[in-house]
């Protein structure tokens, strides 16, 4: 039989001390130790709990050394020599700022003008090649899978359009291109020609020739007048 050396008892508001006296006198004729846990008194944290608590809030509002490094602090300038110096370093940050929105410009336009602007070189040849591969004249001599392609760059690549800006004498200013096409039976050469008339820009003339011996033209477009400047 198992025999129990100590007992715990909760004392609760409701029980006063003196309801504990036949419990305690029967505790002791039966040799047991009766340990008495008074619920009205609170119950007090560690003595180390407050000093944990102090001592990570104090951890918390201290920078650790690499804090310190990532986090620059910048000084004003006291002195004359440090002021001017200052003053010196924002200087060229504005003007490689401005540099930057300049150059920054001025790839935009000329990303514009030749890729974008009707009168550019890389617009008439984009245009004027969707007319040649859809016209049924020149798919019959040229055959299908017609390409066109530009000037030898002289590093394997044909991307250069052959092209020539001029005005006449009248003050019209005009744009020629020449590009080189290629079908499964044969290849030949695109002419092109767009001018300024009244602040809009037209094509004037648009035709594929042959490298046959008796090269063969094929007239997409023919807007010109009697003129010695003509191609042909």
């Amino acid at each position: 039989m198992y025999r129990c050396s100590q007992l715990w008892v909760i004392q609760p508001k409701s029980l006063r001390s003196g309801g504990l006296g036949p419990l305690l006198t029967a505790s002791r004729n039966l040799g047991i130790t009766v340990r008495v846990l008074d619920t009205n008194k609170p119950v007090q944290p560690p003595k180390d709990a407050k000093a944990k608590t102090k001592h990570v809030a104090k951890f918390s509002n201290e920078r650790s050394y690499l804090d310190e490094i990532l986090i620059k602090h910048e000084e004003e300038p006291k002195t004359t020599a440090q002021k001017v110096k200052k003053k010196a370093e924002n200087t060229f940050f504005y003007l490689v700022f401005a540099g930057s929105v300049v150059a920054l410009g001025a790839l935009a336009y000329y990303f514009i003008e030749q890729f974008i602007s009707i009168d550019s070189p890389q617009t008439i040849y984009s245009r004027t090649l969707k007319m040649v591969q859809n016209d049924d004249r020149v798919l019959d001599i040229f055959g299908g899978s017609l390409k066109g392609y530009g000037e030898d760059t002289g590093r394997g690549r044909r991307r250069h359009i052959a092209n020539q800006r001029y005005v006449t004498k009248e003050g019209e200013e005009r744009v020629r291109v020449m590009y080189h096409v290629k079908g499964n039976h044969r290849t030949g050469k695109v002419y092109a020609e767009v001018a300024k008339k009244d602040g809009n820009w037209d094509y004037r003339m648009v035709y594929v020739l042959t490298d046959d011996t008796v090269p063969r033209n094929i007239i997409l477009i023919d807007n010109r007048e009697k003129d010695p400047n003509a191609l042909v």
